[in-house]
């Protein structure tokens, strides 16, 4: 996801609550995935999640 609006500065520290950023990096990590989120050369904003996916046996329904 690539964002940019123009002033806006993400908040990355927020209360015990699992939103934001820090609980969309604490959700992921639990999964076993990976997780940044950065500010763009371009003054936008990226967040990459990149999720485990599970393997099946053949003929095991997912």
């Amino acid at each position: 996801m690539i964002g940019s609006p123009k002033g806006h500065r993400p908040q990355l520290s927020v209360p015990s609550g699992r939103s934001g950023l820090i609980g969309l990096r604490e959700r992921v990590r639990q999964v076993g995935g990976t997780f940044t989120a950065a500010a763009t050369g371009s003054g936008g904003f990226r967040v990459t999640a990149e999720l485990p996916v599970a393997a099946t046996e053949p003929g095991a329904k997912p």
